[in-house]
Formats: C-alpha cells, structure tokens, sequence
C-alpha cells in the first residue's frame, strides 16, 4: 500500500492528501511533523534528508517534494485525467504548478505565518504586509486568465488545479478584505463541490 508521511495540516501534505483521494487510491498516512513523529528522526531522514513533508513510497519508491509527487502519482495512475493525454494541456497544468510556486506560495505563506505563527522566522509583521499588498495582482491575473475556462488548464480538472485550489482556500479564509474577483470564485466554487477537497482542503487554518 502506498504510504505519505505528512500532516493534515501542512499546505504542502493538503496537496498530496487530495490528489490521491481524487485519484481514488488506497494510502495509509503516517503523521509526521509540527506535533506529530519528529522530522529529524532516523527513520525519517533515511526517507527524506530535508526533514520536511510530505513523502511517499510507493511500492518501494521513494519521492519528496510536494508537486513531484502530484506530477508522479497523476502520471502513474490518472493519466488522461489529472495527468492530461494532450501535451498542450498537460503543459498548461504544469505552467500553473509553477506559477503558484513563483508568485502565491511565499507571498501566501508570509501572511498565513504571521496570522498563525507569529513567533515563526516566516512571521513578520513586514514581510506578511508585503505579501497582502502583491499577493492581490496574482491573483488577478489568475481570476482574467479563468474567465473562458472552468479550470487552469481548460475545461477539466486537472493536477494543474491542485496547488492552486490549495492556496486560494487559505487566502480566502485569511483576507475576507479580498478585491471582487468572479471567475476566480467561481472556479473556486466548481473545487468546493468536489469531496476530496472538502475532506483536505475545506479545514480551519492551524
């Protein structure tokens, strides 16, 4: 049985957690990190030197790095659907990957550590004021780019959506001060009525 070492409360572990219950696999978690099995045990370092989460195995494979796994586990087992046949649209799916990386992840992560996690090294007060005051021009151009399309990369769900559907929840719940944004609340919405994403994604913020 595939097995993920992560939390349910890591941005990173959420990722993973509801790629493979939309993919519909069996898995057995093993929780890792922030409260739970310590990171720097050598059980775990053999698996994963960065002491950091989520990791997987899968039957014996070993791989780390939240969208690495996405890309392997859509690849492996949904190829056609989270993993898209064309290559046009599977490359559009990995562009937005990237993109979220780039221009929401740190941004993102500043505010949520500073709301949440004060004490963190991620929590000033400075750097979180910065990210509320660019992470909105991303977001618009997201929100221009979904006003023809239902999902990032067309009109179907793809692994594409995942980080990306990840970090808006938790901009969402952390800015209700957010500008109007429709096509991107309506793509929003379309994630919302999808059950892997209400069980991983649709929790409180800790």
């Amino acid at each position: 049985m595939l097995k993920i070492w992560g939390r349910p409360t890591s941005l990173n572990s959420i990722k993973v957690l509801w790629c493979l219950d939309e993919l519909r696999l069996d898995y057995k978690v093993e929780l890792s990190g922030l409260g739970y099995r310590r990171l720097d045990d050598p059980a775990y370092l053999q698996l994963n030197p960065n002491q950091m989460v989520p990791t997987i195995v899968d039957n014996g494979f070993i791989l780390w790095e939240s969208h690495a796994i996405i890309r392997y586990l859509a690849a492996k087992y949904g190829f056609g659907m989270l993993y898209p046949a064309d290559l046009q649209a599977r490359a559009n799916a990995d562009k937005w990957m990237e993109w979220m990386v780039q221009n929401i992840k740190y941004r993102l992560r500043s505010i949520f550590h500073n709301r949440f996690r004060p004490g963190s090294p991620d929590g000033s007060g400075e750097a979180a004021a910065q990210g509320l005051a660019e992470i909105g021009h991303w977001w618009d151009i997201l929100n221009a780019h979904l006003s023809d399309r239902k999902f990032v990369a067309g009109d179907n769900f793809t692994m594409g959506d995942i980080p990306l559907g990840c970090a808006v929840y938790r901009y969402r719940e952390m800015v209700p001060e957010r500008p109007e944004m429709p096509y991107l609340d309506s793509w929003y919405e379309r994630l919302a009525a999808r059950p892997a994403y209400q069980c991983h994604v649709m929790q409180p913020l800790a």
